[in-house]
């Protein structure tokens, strides 16, 4: 089970490419793990704000979340 600072280590290092490639201005964690409530099923919940707004057909996340 991760905790709040080892998914801040994890995500630290991923901030300029994010930035680059997604428009990534910020991310968030929110929920269980935010509040340092988390269990052994919890998802890590995370907020991003892009930079600029794109439309879903034209953005890279459908393809992130399908693992392609």
């Amino acid at each position: 089970m991760l905790t709040r600072s080892q998914v801040m280590d994890l995500l630290r290092p991923l901030k300029a490419e994010l930035a680059e490639r997604y428009r990534v201005r910020q991310l968030a964690l929110f929920g269980s793990l935010a509040r340092q409530e988390q269990g052994p099923t919890s998802a890590v919940d995370l907020l991003v704000e892009l930079s600029r707004p794109w439309g879903w057909s034209s953005s890279p996340w459908p393809n992130i979340w399908s693992g392609s």
